[in-house]
């Protein structure tokens, strides 16, 4: 299910990152995906979105997910091992 499609460099389709036991999962995972991209680092997925014609849903290694109207969510650090004391 390539169609003719080629990542943008320093990225890669997150389809093509799937290994699959049956035909019709790889189809329902193609029409879920489509063409959302996997980046090292959210500089990298800004650059895509920002000097790409064709707009993405890129998620990266660091916890960023952009969408292709320019939304973004997720990343930071988990806050853990934190305990409120009432004071």
């Amino acid at each position: 299910m390539n169609y003719g499609f080629k990542a943008p460099p320093r990225s890669e389709r997150l389809f093509d990152l799937c290994k699959f036991d049956f035909e019709k999962a790889r189809v329902g995972f193609f029409f879920a995906l489509n063409n959302s991209l996997v980046c090292d680092r959210l500089e990298t997925a800004k650059s895509i979105n920002q000097n790409s014609q064709q707009k993405f849903r890129i998620l990266t290694l660091d916890g960023y997910n952009l969408f292709p109207n320019g939304s973004m969510q997720g990343g930071g650090t988990a806050k853990t091992g934190m305990v409120n004391t009432g004071a």
